[in-house]
């Protein structure tokens, strides 16, 4: 059975690509699974409490999960002013102490301002989010009316209905987590990353130093056709519509 949510996006939603740098990178269309996932365990251990978390966090790691993606993208285009760690030199002979006070007395230490590219996603229509699993112990449902935040910071979403439980997926849905069978030939490619099964708690606990490795076996990259066609596009935005088989 999958648990269906439909979200109505209260403001502009931004998600780096996995293997993009911090300066500056396009935003990926839609949220990835593994941000699904870690969105579910912030709201379990919010509502239910630590142990919770800790305890259903093997279930949500193998969750699958689908999209009903908006009829309408738009993807806006902008520079923004960011601070960035102020470096020592590397050369030697550099008195370090001089150097800190200097960039201290010019407001650029320990951090300076700088611009990076930034893109932000405008969804035009509800997104879907559906999840199965074959563990019953994991109150879905409940933790989907928790859900109000997806990707970087400041992509809020808002509940319109109570979940939902079907049987099946009709051919709106996009699973995101298995190979895809079939897939609109025009549509936008995506690489969208995804829990592996190697991911322990130890890694997405925030309070351990334990890194998370990216293509390997904790993180895993998933190549993803979804059923946009771009449009328009000029310097400052771009524009995708929903395409049907």
């Amino acid at each position: 059975m999958w648990t269906t949510a439909r979200y109505l996006s209260t403001s502009l939603f931004s998600l780096r690509p996995a293997l993009s740098t911090a300066s500056g990178a396009q935003s990926l269309l839609v949220p990835t699974p593994f941000a699904i996932k870690m969105a579910l365990v912030d709201v379990a251990i919010r509502r239910f409490g630590l142990a919770s978390g800790v305890t259903w966090w093997p279930i949500i790691r193998a969750l699958d999960v689908a999209l009903d993606v908006p009829e309408v993208v738009a993807v806006n285009k902008t520079f923004i002013k960011i601070q960035r760690k102020t470096d020592l030199p590397k050369q030697k002979g550099i008195d370090k102490e001089a150097f800190i006070t200097e960039k201290r007395d010019e407001g650029k230490w320990p951090l300076s301002p700088t611009i990076a590219f930034r893109e932000f996603v405008q969804f035009n229509g509800e997104i879907g989010i559906a999840l199965r699993s074959n563990d019953q112990q994991l109150p879905l449902a409940d933790l989907l009316t928790v859900v109000n935040y997806l990707g970087k910071r400041g992509g809020f979403f808002q509940l319109q209905a109570l979940p939902e439980m079907v049987g099946m997926l009709d051919e709106r849905w996009t699973l995101l987590t298995q190979p895809a069978t079939k897939f609109p030939i025009n549509g936008t490619l995506q690489m969208l990353d995804d829990c592996g099964a190697n991911l322990t708690w130890e890694h997405v606990d925030v309070y351990t130093s334990k890194p998370i490795a990216l293509g390997g076996k904790e993180r895993v990259l998933q190549p993803i056709v979804l059923p946009y066609e771009l449009r328009r596009s000029s310097y400052r935005y771009s524009l995708y519509e929903r395409i049907y088989p």
